[in-house]
């Protein structure tokens, strides 16, 4: 694809559909529970019902964030098991997800905030 001049006479820097990618992984993380996923899920799969006990929200408000998430193609099923009379399904990262989660720390960085430790 050749580049088109951009306003400034310059070379477009991204084309429309790398733009309207990076507007919805954006939008995914509009709020701070999804980047909370998204983090605790780079150490694996993980259902909403976990997520929500280990923070202290309730379980609607979470699956939610989780929908939210794989609706922008950063999420996707990662198996389901029976769990008191219903099913508790499990996700994990997509390809996109695992490549916005490496961007987290320099993000957080970038807007003055410390490094998280570790585990």
């Amino acid at each position: 694809m050749a580049n088109r001049r951009a306003p400034n006479g310059g070379t477009e820097a991204l084309r429309k559909s790398e733009a309207e990618a990076i507007a919805r992984a954006c939008g995914a993380l509009s709020h701070p529970t999804r980047a909370i996923v998204l983090a605790t899920l780079s150490d694996g799969k993980a259902s909403p019902v976990q997520i929500a006990r280990a923070l202290d929200r309730s379980i609607a408000a979470v699956s939610h964030h989780f929908h939210v998430l794989q609706d922008a193609q950063l999420l996707k099923p990662a198996g389901t098991r029976p769990n008191r009379g219903t099913i508790e399904h499990f996700y994990q990262l997509t390809a996109q997800g695992e490549a916005l989660v490496g961007l987290l720390d320099p993000i957080a960085a970038a807007a003055g905030v410390k490094a998280r430790a570790r585990r």
